[in-house]
């Protein structure tokens, strides 16, 4: 089985700007292969919330994101940009650091 060895072109500053945000505890997991998500994120005390980052809306999961989204239905999440992460956590931009 093959793992991407790369991140994706937005990781580093959807993961910057995640951390930025106050109550916002980010772990970047995108180096643990087979995992399935990219970030393990807990807003304000909330359940862990894990996050892939893709830089294109065509670019395919891998095995093991595909298995993560079947395990993890709520809690797994496909994002492409930072308002896309802050939807999955109900934030509004105007909460945001900018």
């Amino acid at each position: 089985m093959r793992y991407a060895k790369r991140a994706d072109t937005n990781h580093a500053d959807i993961l910057a700007l995640l951390r930025a945000i106050p109550g916002m505890k980010v772990l970047d997991t995108s180096s643990m292969a087979g995992l399935g998500c990219d970030l393990m994120c807990s807003w304000q005390g909330g359940p862990p919330t894990l996050l892939e980052i893709k830089s294109h809306p065509k670019k395919p999961l891998t095995d093991s994101e595909r298995r993560a989204r079947g395990l993890f239905t709520g809690y797994w999440h496909r994002v492409e940009s930072f308002e896309d992460a802050l939807r999955v956590f109900g934030i509004g931009t105007e909460r945001a650091p900018f």
